[in-house]
């Protein structure tokens, strides 16, 4: 690295730091990109699915780009700027590395092999997290594991992440207000949209209403993993440094990142901040037995200003910690029988039978045959109760009502035709879609909802959470339905942002107990482990826990129970908590472009740091023990 010194009359410039741009840029702008494209979606089952040809997309696309740029970028300062003596080779580098390449290798193999190959590569219309930007992390961790060779370089990490929580959190505020100034804003929509786009500028508002924070992520929940991340790492670094300065602007951060955390109102980063906090007694415990005289009141103080600012939102910031605790408290509840959600709902399912289908509701059984027209916009149809009795029922227009009590939330409305001879028609319950019907001269069928083809109706597979699917906002619904879907994943994945693909849209009865709704379609596991093995298949999620294994008993084999720390190794903990916390949350979040950058530059930091702090106490372990041996070797002579 100390190359890039030259000399201009008695002064010395050192440049180096050009090499951490790219870096800074990851952690510090990329996260803050927002710009709104509109994309077209080549893929027609995907195009269907979300019945759309074209997205409009403002936090995703532009940051894809970006990182697809910083990573070849990258690529070519590590080819100018190689060193072998900079190389930093271990045992434990080796087995992550190891890890690495398999996770590579079956990621690359799962889009080479995906039915949908554009979304593989590239990635989804609204998420562009395709295989060439997981690619890319990869090169961000190398380069950043490389590039970190001292104490001093984590400065040029540390301050654009700093820069980035401040931003975050003053948008966040702003947000939880009700005062969006990004996307409310003259400013923030000429900022963001294109000239090319001017006439969407005036339609344009929050993504979400008060109380919450999204920053510029999208979505809060991506904003409680950046949480999550950033809190262990200003907290750490705060409660550690001697240096009074830096302890007031890392307190600052620490402030800032819990401001973050909690106005998410994310109960994925909360998980995360909580598993932090069990690995940072675990790591300090000699640490906290030694100083809890200060350590308890620091955190006390801490505690109460939350409290307080907790009140002064009116119970906002911890509205969903009661829901977390209920949640928790009904998933270790063992159901004392398979509970079939369809008998909590009114419209109860679908069965066919000679021609004609069986509407079973909680209500009623109801019979529906065709009236039985040739022509498919001369159609109608005739509804009886399972005993034969004609149900009372009003055309109106092209939608069927009916007056017996028992069905009377449902409607059956004429959508379209198929075909000359078959016509669509569609289940409602209060509005809510239900069944797609396909209807010709002497029966009627069901439809599939995406194809509109005629199908069989089948319940999806279900593994686990039999009665909880309502469980962690519908995640118990969501894995329940994924888990099944891992024995067609098992050597390669379905390829990278394929999931929604998959996934038993058609459940809407499924959809309709977990959500509430039908009216949406499940797009991402809500899992970052889960998304791996899908997408790139479990082989890819064996190699990311290899590499993320070995970083973690590596780094608690370094740190934990000891009875002092150097700064360098306070720094170490920090990332390494930091990263624990991103983990925690991907239990119940997913990767994504607006954080996901930021962990695999904090993880190549991590495991650099690491490195160096494993060299340094072999070095002195041997000097200490070469010191011995001449002493000894004083004393016979």
């Amino acid at each position: 690295m100390e190359k890039v010194k030259e000399s201009q009359g008695r002064y010395q410039f050192n440049f180096s730091w050009l090499w951490y741009i790219p870096i800074m840029i990851g952690v510090g702008i990329i996260p803050l990109i927002m710009r709104m494209t509109i994309v077209d979606i080549t893929d027609q089952e995907y195009a269907d699915l979300f019945n759309q040809v074209q997205i409009v997309d403002i936090f995703s696309q532009y940051k894809a780009g970006s990182i697809l740029g910083i990573a070849a970028v990258m690529l070519i300062m590590l080819f100018l700027s190689f060193n072998k003596k900079d190389l930093k080779v271990d045992k434990g580098f080796k087995i992550m590395s190891i890890g690495v390449g398999i996770y590579l290798i079956f990621t690359v193999l799962s889009g080479v092999l995906s039915q949908h190959q554009d979304i593989a590569w590239w990635g989804a219309a609204d998420r562009a997290e395709g295989t060439v930007v997981l690619l890319a992390y990869i090169v961000m961790m190398y380069y950043t594991y490389y590039m970190v060779q001292k104490k001093e370089n984590i400065q040029l990490i540390l301050i654009p992440l700093g820069i980035l929580t401040c931003i975050v959190a003053i948008l966040g505020i702003c947000q939880y207000v009700g005062k969006d100034i990004v996307l409310t804003t003259d400013f923030g929509k000429n900022l963001i949209v294109p000239e090319a786009y001017a006439q969407y500028r005036e339609g344009l508002s929050g993504v979400h209403g008060p109380g919450k924070m999204y920053g510029t992520m999208y979505h809060y929940n991506y904003v409680g993993s950046f949480g999550a991340l950033i809190v262990p790492i200003f907290l750490t670094l705060f409660l550690f440094t001697h240096n009074i300065k830096y302890r007031v602007v890392f307190g600052g951060l620490t402030v800032c990142g819990v401001i973050v955390l909690l106005g998410s109102t994310s109960r994925a980063g909360l998980i995360g901040a909580g598993l932090t906090s069990v690995v940072f007694v675990i790591v300090f415990c000699k640490r906290i037995l030694k100083s809890w005289k200060w350590i308890v009141p620091i955190a006390g103080i801490g505690l109460i200003g939350v409290i307080v600012l907790n009140s002064a939102l009116g119970g906002k910031l911890f509205a969903r910690i009661p829901s977390l605790i209920s949640d928790a408290i009904q998933l270790v509840q063992s159901p004392s029988e398979q509970e079939d959600l369809k008998q909590k709902l009114p419209i109860q399912g679908l069965q066919e039978s000679e021609n004609e289908v069986i509407l079973k509701t909680s209500q009623g059984d109801m019979v529906i045959r065709s009236a039985g027209q040739e022509k498919a916009e001369e159609q109608t149809l005739i509804f009886q109760d399972i005993e034969g009795n004609v149900i009372p029922n009003i055309l109106d227009g092209e939608t069927y009502r009916f007056e017996d009590e028992r069905f009377i939330h449902i409607t059956i409305d004429r959508r379209t035709e198929l075909s000359e001879t078959a016509s669509k028609w569609l289940v409602e319950y209060d509005k809510e879609r239900i069944f797609y019907l396909g209807v010709e001269q002497d029966e009627v069928y069901y439809v599939n909802p995406i194809t509109y083809e005629r199908d069989v109706l089948e319940d999806p597979k279900q593994i686990g959470f039999y009665g909880k699917e309502r469980l962690g906002s519908a995640r118990g619904y969501i894995w329940s339905r994924s888990l099944p879907l891992l024995k067609d994943t098992l050597i390669t994945g379905y390829g990278a942002d394929n999931y929604a693909l998959y996934f038993p849209q058609d459940d809407y009865l499924g959809k309709w107990y977990a959500y509430g709704t039908t009216n949406m379609i499940v797009d991402k596991p809500h899992n970052l482990y889960l998304q791996i093995a899908l997408n790139q298949g479990v082989v890819a999620l064996v190699g990311f826990m290899i590499l993320i294994g070995t970083y973690i008993v590596q780094s608690i084999k370094l740190y934990a129970c000891r009875k002092g720390y150097s700064e360098f190794e306070i720094i170490g903990i920090a990332f390494f908590l930091g990263i624990i916390g991103y983990l925690g949350a991907g239990i119940f979040n997913d990767s994504v472009v607006s954080v996901a950058p930021i962990f695999w530059i904090l993880l190549g930091t991590g495991m650099a740091v690491n490195f160096i702090i494993q060299k340094e106490r072999r070095d002195y372990e041997k000097t200490l023990e070469h010191a011995t041996i001449l002493m000894k070797n004083k004393k016979h002579i």
